[in-house]
């Protein structure tokens, strides 16, 4: 693959827990050729590859990265098109992902983060520690 551009979607879902969400997601992916997907508020515990590939597409479903959801509250999933992008050196925290994304093309690496910050006055100061907390890139290519 020569291209070098992505079209990222980066989306507050506000819940994936049944297949009519699934199916919207998986159309909007489709529609706008998404190579890269961010979907925050998942509110799912467990993200695997059936939910993964039945929502973003089965190019994506070995190149994932999910937060599970705390109950039914939060959660993040960050997938990328095997065809274009591999995601390794992944990092999880409470409201955080965070991955090193390297482009088939021609091995360019840069950092990606998908964030789904709280909502509660103490938690937002955590949360905003947990930002400061993650390691910058040595390349300094980075996406928030």
């Amino acid at each position: 693959m020569t291209q070098r551009n992505c079209n990222i979607l980066c989306w507050n879902v506000r819940g994936l827990n049944d297949v009519v969400r699934q199916d919207t997601v998986s159309l909007l992916v489709r529609d706008t050729a998404s190579t890269i997907v961010c979907l925050q508020e998942t509110k799912l515990q467990n993200i695997d590859q059936g939910i993964v590939q039945r929502t973003v597409g089965a190019k994506f479903t070995n190149n994932f990265v999910a937060l599970p959801a705390t109950q039914t509250r939060g959660a993040i999933l960050l997938a990328a098109n095997e065809d274009y992008f591999h995601l390794t050196d992944q990092h999880l925290s409470a409201n955080v992902v965070t991955a090193t994304c390297t482009m088939r093309a021609d091995g360019t690496k840069w950092q990606i983060t998908v964030v789904y910050g709280p909502q509660g006055d103490a938690e937002k100061l955590q949360f905003l520690q947990e930002l400061k907390a993650i390691p910058r890139p040595a390349h300094g290519r980075w996406l928030v």
